[in-house]
């Protein structure tokens, strides 16, 4: 594996060195942009050729499955109070899914939040405070340090590499 370099000050002389080493980095990036293509075809031909050898039993096992859920669910006050039938090779089990509220066919939202109002339901209505802070950024910042805030901004290097002139790259 190669040995990763940790550059502290710069080699680079000039704006001339930097466009080379931008070629650099576009031309490495190229060679890996291929052999993650060439990798990922290489996976998928391998997942087809699984699923295709497995198509039958992953069919049969689906089914077999179905058909266990089915017939527990037929069976449900068979179950103990643990709701758990264990057998030598496996258990069944039913369980109780957390409940949750859903809204109506026919109903939205909206009425049904205007449903709570009228009914004086108001408690079972979430108001969600929170900062906008897109709007604090226009505020003195003498205010905001008073308020307990502060007004960052941080410089972000970036670079790109063009594909111009590489083999197999564009433009």
């Amino acid at each position: 594996m190669a040995k990763r370099i940790s550059i502290q000050k710069t080699t680079l002389k000039d704006w001339g060195d930097v466009n080379q080493s931008l070629h650099r980095v576009a031309m490495i990036n190229a060679i890996i942009e291929k052999a993650h293509a060439e990798s990922e075809l290489a996976r998928l031909e391998i997942d087809k050729k699984l699923d295709m050898m497995t198509a039958d039993v992953v069919d049969e096992k689906l089914g077999l499955e179905r058909n266990i859920e089915l017939f527990c669910k037929d069976h449900r006050g068979e179950f103990g109070e643990t709701r758990t039938k264990e057998f030598y090779f496996g258990l069944v089990k039913l369980r109780w899914l957390p409940p949750r509220i859903i809204v109506r066919a026919k109903w939205t939202i909206a009425k049904v939040l205007e449903e709570l109002k009228r009914a004086k339901l108001t408690h079972h209505i979430r108001v969600k405070e929170e900062l906008d802070k897109d709007s604090l950024k226009g505020e003195d910042p003498g205010k905001l340090r008073d308020l307990g805030l502060d007004l960052m901004q941080d410089e972000e290097f970036f670079y790109e590499a063009f594909k111009k002139d590489l083999p197999g790259g564009g433009d």
